[in-house]
């Protein structure tokens, strides 16, 4: 039996990450190469078992939890400098990317190319097939997802809201249709992997239909709020989608809203359109941490100056004594509005993307 990877609990680091050695699980007792402490191999294997399953929960409560989707990124690929072949922190890195995928910046297409590059070499090679198969729902749910996002933010009442919000949308469908054609790719090659078939089959067959609808409601005609008609020519060699738009307006458009848009030079005429599409909530959590001891400590002084105050109103030894209640009344009210909040901002930072 080869070496295997271990991890040494008695090495003095900043980073655990330098606490990974090589040891030889055969071996009765094992020295680390690092600090020279005696180590059991096989609890220094299992150990370092644990510290990867540590990381990937932690990665995991980051993107979920957390929503805080560029650290999470970080954290998937700080795991697979230590463990290349795992998957929860392989799949974790591309589903991180589509959470930060924007309107105007797509992370989509970056996205499939880790996925159709890494599933032979890291994802078979698990031979996790029923995990695989559960990922690939979920990305699939989360392109369904910044689909009907994009939809809405783009459109009112169904309408576009000009040429530049078409194409942006037809872009970006253009790149959800790639990716999911890769994923009935890699649905096929599962079909004879995962241990029920036929849950892979209905599922190429949904990823299908969808695909068949999408593609056949881009040919559609599509008339924008400011009244013109949009027809889909083809998608050039860049995957840009080319135009023919109609030389008169329609009758019917829309009267008596403000318009948005996606161009910034337009911003006072237009609403601009905000370019976030899933809720990004770091710096929501990074001011949670500012907000607690501030609040905490302002209740403390509060009641602190009260008893002061009111000590020295009942031993009347201080003329000034009121200004300690004065005074505690404003770090009252201080620590209110930051407690106040904190809470809104806990309720934020639990509403769904």
């Amino acid at each position: 039996m080869g070496l295997k990877k271990g991890y040494c609990p008695y090495c003095k680091v900043n980073d655990n990450r330098d606490r990974v050695i090589e040891v030889n699980p055969e071996a009765k007792i094992f020295y680390c190469p690092n600090c020279l402490h005696a180590l059991d191999p096989r609890a220094a294997v299992d150990d370092y078992n644990n510290f990867v399953t540590r990381l990937v929960v932690r990665a995991d409560s980051t993107l979920k939890r957390f929503s805080e989707f560029s650290s999470a990124y970080q954290q998937y690929a700080d795991i697979l400098e230590v463990e290349p072949n795992n998957l929860d922190a392989r799949i974790g890195r591309i589903i991180a990317l589509l959470y930060l995928s924007s309107i105007r910046v797509s992370q989509i297409t970056n996205a499939m190319i880790l996925f159709r590059n890494e599933k032979a070499k890291y994802y078979h090679k698990s031979e996790q097939y029923d995990k695989l198969f559960s990922y690939i729902i979920t990305i699939n749910r989360i392109l369904d997802e910044y689909h009907r996002r994009l939809f809405k933010r783009l459109t009112l009442k169904k309408r576009f809201y000009d040429a530049e919000c078409i194409m942006i949308y037809f872009q970006r469908t253009k790149e959800i249709v790639d990716f999911k054609q890769e994923i009935i790719e890699e649905l096929e090659y599962l079909c004879e992997k995962v241990s029920d078939r036929t849950k892979v089959e209905q599922f190429i067959e949904k990823v299908s239909t969808n695909i068949s609808h999408i593609e056949s409601e881009i040919k559609n005609e599509y008339i924008s709020a400011e009244g013109y008609r949009y027809t889909l020519i083809n998608f050039d060699q860049k995957g840009l989608p080319v135009f023919a738009r109609s030389e008169k307006r329609e009758a019917k458009n829309i009267y008596r809203i403000r318009y948005s848009t996606l161009d910034s030079s337009e911003k006072g005429k237009k609403v601009l359109i905000s370019d976030a599409i899933f809720k990004d909530r770091t710096k929501i959590n990074h001011f949670l941490k500012i907000i607690l001891p501030i609040y905490l400590v302002s209740f403390g002084l509060a009641i602190c100056l009260a008893a002061v105050g009111i000590y020295h109103a009942i031993k009347q030894n201080f003329d000034l004594w009121y200004v300690f209640i004065i005074v505690a009344g404003v770090f009252f009210a201080i620590g209110l509005a930051f407690g106040i909040s904190r809470l809104v901002l806990l309720q934020k930072s639990k509403t769904k993307n």
